[in-house]
């Protein structure tokens, strides 16, 4: 999967589930500073996120303070692991 791809469904999720405007979601955003997402929020965002790639997001992945291209990078990275596997165990 591409990192614009990802972009797309976590900006998607984000203005889905929480209601955010599509206009003010950049990828440099932070998650509590500019998106101003609470922490109950964050999570609810992050249990969405890993539904709907099939992956696990620990708190040592990802926290409140990152970013949104830190996220994509992160699901970019675990997903690719996940296929990685996929194939060796084929």
């Amino acid at each position: 999967m591409y990192r614009a791809s990802i972009k797309q469904i976590l900006v998607t999720i984000l203005s889905r589930e929480l209601l955010l405007r599509l206009t003010e979601i950049h990828t440099v955003d932070f998650f509590d500073k500019n998106l101003r997402l609470t922490s109950e929020e964050f999570n609810r965002f992050l249990y969405f996120v890993e539904m709907e790639f099939n992956i696990n997001i620990s708190e040592d992945d990802i926290s409140i303070n990152s970013r949104l291209s830190d996220l994509v990078n992160c699901v970019y990275q675990k997903t690719l692991q996940e296929n990685t596997l996929v194939l060796k165990s084929a």
